[in-house]
């Protein structure tokens, strides 16, 4: 009996919409931040990790996304050592090191 009783409710749960996922930035600007991001990891890391650079970028750009509209994007572009940046920068780290 619980069985019939679960299944119309799943099958509900599947049809009704998530929340609407933040846009991707334009493809040029995710690639123009992941080469600067890239390079000041590689410069600033410590020995032996400037190889994970990729990895703590992309961590960047999707946590930068996912809180900010493209317009705060460009914003903190010129200046990536913005306090805004420093949670998600924190939260890479962590998972990364």
């Amino acid at each position: 009996m619980k069985f019939l009783i679960s299944v119309p409710i799943l099958s509900i749960a599947l049809f009704v919409p998530g929340p609407v996922l933040a846009t991707s930035y334009p493809p040029a600007s995710i690639q123009k931040f992941m080469v600067d991001c890239t390079r000041r990891f590689q410069k600033q890391a410590p020995p032996g990790f400037g190889g994970r650079g990729t990895a703590f970028c992309t961590c960047m750009i999707e946590g930068i996304q996912a809180k900010m509209s493209f317009k705060q994007f460009q914003r903190l572009a010129s200046n990536p050592n913005d306090p805004a940046l420093k949670p998600i920068q924190r939260g890479c780290m962590f998972h990364l090191f």
